[in-house]
C-alpha cells in the first residue's frame, strides 16, 4: 500500500493501527536440569530460575575459562537457550535478584558443550576489590538469530541452591566513560626504585560501528595508596584498533598516541590529552594511559560493583620503562585482567562519538529546498533536526552501525524530544522529493509504503530502536533485498505550542541497505 498521497488523517490512522509492542514480562520457566533440553528464552527477561532440586551434569564442569577461586565446575546447574534478536554486546546478571551463590557460563550454539569447552563468558562472583556479593554478572557479544546456551548453577563450595531470576540487557553502543568520577581504590604497581612504565587500558566501541576519538583523559594516582609521584612526569595516552573485534588487546593495532606534562597527580581530576588529529576506529577499540615512574604508582580505580561493567579493563607494564605501545604483548607484563571476577574500572575516558551512517534529509530548518515549518518554528541549520517543539529544540534522528542485511548493526537514535511516546517508522520514499510536508507541528519526511518499527517511551528526551527485545531494523522493516529506505520518529508533544496538534516529528534519515 502506498501512503504517498494519503491525507494526514489517513496516514495517522494507518500508522496507529499497527500492533503495539508487548512489554517485557517475567518468563515462567525455571531452567532445565538437562543441557540437551534447555528452556528456550528470548528478550531481556527477567527470567525465573530454581535449581533447588537440580542435579550436576557432566557438561561444562571443567571449562577452561571458568576457573574462579581454584574451582572450575558449576554445581546443580540448570540450562536455558537464549536467542538474540539484535546485534551487539549484552550483559547477563543475577545481581539483586537472588540469594543464591550463583555461577554462570555462556556457550555459543545450541549443542551441549561437553565437559571441557571454552565458554563465551563465565563469572562466579561480581566482586569489588576482593569482596564478593556471591551473585554473577557477565558480558558477551551476540549476533541476531544465534542461540546461546546459559548454564546457571552454584559455586562448587556453596551450601545450597534456590530460586531467583536473571536479566539480559543490551549494553551496546559507543561508550566513552565507565567511571563515576571518584576513585574508590587503587592498584599499586611497581616498587623498589625500578624504572617502570605502568599502563591501564579500556575496551570501548561496538562491532559494526565506526567511532571517532579526539582525545583521551585520565586521572593520575590516588592519595591513599602509593608513594607520591615525583614532579615533572609525563602522562601518555593512546588509541588502538581491535583488528578482529574479539575484545582482547593482545593484538591491538596502534592508531595514535599523545603525551603532555602530567597535571593533577594524586587527585580525581582528569587530564585531557588531545591527539594530533581525531582518529576513526572500526568496531571495538581500546584506549589507554601510562606513566613511567620509579616509585609504586597507584593506578586509580573506581569500584562500581553490580553497576559496573565486566571484562572491560586491563593492566600492563614494562620494566625498565619505555612501554611498547605498538606491540602490547612485547611488554614485560602483557595485558591482564582482574582475577576471580573482580573488575578494573579506571578513571579513564575518551572524547569519542559514533560516526553517523545514513544521510539526514528533510531537516526543519526552513532552508530551500526544504518546506518551511508550520509556524516558523525552524531549527538552526547546523542542528540538522526536525522543527522546533515546545522544548525549544528540534527532535533529532541519527543512525549508527552498518546497514547490511547479513549483519544488521543499525541503531536508530532519537534525541531532543519530550519524555513521551515516540513512534519509529520506515518508508520506501521521501515525502515531496525530500522537502517534506507540514504535519502537526513538524514535517512528514517519510512516504511510500510505511512500516511501523515500534513505539518507545523517551527517557531524558532520548530513545533508540531496536531495544534488546526488538527485531533488528531490517527484519522489522521487512527489508528483504538491498535498497534504500527512509526513517523518522513521530513523537507526542502535548504542550500548547505552534498548531493545535499535539505531535511533532524529527528529521528524516535515509539508509542504503547492502547485501
Amino acid at each position: 500500500m502506498s501512503t504517498q498521497h494519503l491525507p494526514r488523517v489517513a496516514f495517522l490512522a494507518l500508522v496507529l493501527a499497527a500492533p503495539v509492542q508487548a512489554r517485557a514480562t517475567t518468563v515462567l520457566v525455571n531452567g532445565s536440569d538437562s543441557c540437551a533440553t534447555p528452556d528456550p528464552i528470548t528478550g531481556s527477561g527477567p527470567f525465573a530460575f530454581d535449581n533447588s532440586a537440580a542435579t550436576t551434569g557432566v557438561d561444562g564442569q571443567t571449562t577452561s575459562n571458568c576457573l574462579f577461586y581454584a574451582q572450575n565446575g558449576i554445581l546443580q546447574d540448570v540450562w536455558f537457550a537464549w536467542t538474540a534478536t539484535q546485534n551487539g554486546r549484552v550483559l547477563l546478571s543475577t545481581c539483586g535478584q537472588t540469594a543464591v551463590d550463583t555461577k554462570i557460563a555462556v556457550y555459543a550454539g545450541s549443542t551441549c558443550p561437553g565437559a571441557s569447552p571454552t565458554a563465551v563468558a563465565c563469572n562466579d562472583d561480581m566482586t569489588t576489590s576482593g569482596v564478593g556479593n556471591l551473585q554473577s554478572r557477565l558480558e558477551f557479544d551476540v549476533v541476531p538469530g544465534n542461540t546461546y546456551l546459559i548454564q546457571l548453577g552454584l559455586y562448587p563450595l556453596a551450601a545450597f541452591g534456590g530460586a531467583g531470576s536473571f536479566t539480559i540487557q543490551h549494553v551496546g553502543g559507543v561508550t566513552c566513560q565507565y567511571d563515576d568520577g571518584t576513585t574508590d581504590y587503587a592498584s599499586e604497581i611497581g616498587t623498589g626504585g625500578i624504572q617502570r612504565a605502568s599502563a591501564w587500558v579500556y575496551r570501548m566501541g561496538e562491532i559494526g560501528t565506526a567511532t571517532q576519538i579526539a582525545s583521551v583523559s585520565s586521572a593520575w594516582g590516588w592519595t591513599n595508596t602509593g608513594t607520591p609521584l615525583a614532579p615533572g612526569l609525563t602522562g601518555e595516552v593512546a588509541v588502538w584498533e581491535d583488528p578482529n573485534d574479539d575484545g582482547d588487546p593482545s593484538d591491538a593495532v596502534l592508531l595514535d598516541k599523545a603525551s603532555a606534562p602530567m597535571v593533577g597527580a594524586h587527585t580525581d581530576a582528569l587530564q585531557t590529552i588531545p591527539l594530533a588529529a581525531p582518529v576513526v576506529a572500526s568496531g571495538i577499540f581500546f584506549i589507554g594511559a601510562w606513566v613511567e615512574h620509579t616509585n609504586g604508582f597507584p593506578v586509580p580505580r573506581d569500584i562500581l560493583g553490580c553497576s559496573g561493567r565486566t571484562e572491560v579493563g586491563w593492566l600492563l607494564g614494562n620494566e625498565p620503562g619505555n612501554l611498547n605501545s605498538s606491540n602490547l604483548l612485547a611488554n614485560s607484563t602483557p595485558p591482564f585482567q582482574a582475577p576471580n571476577g573482580q573488575t578494573y574500572h579506571f578513571l579513564l575516558r575518551a572524547d569519542c562519538q559514533a560516526v553517523q551512517t545514513g544521510t539526514v534529509h528533510c531537516a526543519g530548518d526552513g532552508v530551500t529546498p526544504h518546506t518551511a515549518c508550520p509556524c516558523a518554528n525552524n531549527s538552526p541549520v547546523l542542528d540538522q533536526a526536525g522543527c522546533v517543539s515546545s522544548l525549544g529544540v528540534g527532535g533529532r534522528l541519527r543512525s549508527v552501525g552498518a546497514s547490511s542485511l547479513t549483519n544488521d548493526q543499525v541503531d536508530l537514535n532519537g534525541s531532543n524530544m519530550p519524555n513521551s511516546s515516540a513512534l519509529y517508522f520506515q518508508g520506501t520514499s521521501q515525502q515531496a522529493g525530500g522537502n517534506g510536508a507540514v504535519f502537526g507541528d513538524g514535517l512528514r519526511c517519510v512516504a511510500g509504503t510505511v512500516t511501523r518499527l515500534g513505539t518507545l517511551t523517551n527517557v531524558a528526551g532520548v530513545s533508540s530502536y531496536p531495544r534488546i527485545s526488538d527485531p533488528s531494523v531490517s527484519v522489522k522493516g521487512l527489508v528483504n533485498s538491498p535498497g534504500t529506505r527512509q526513517y523518522q520518529v513521530w513523537y507526542r508533544n502535548a504542550a500548547t505550542f505552534c498548531t493545535a496538534s499535539t505531535f511533532n516529528l524529527t528529521n528524516g534519515v535515509q539508509l542504503v541497505w547492502t547485501p
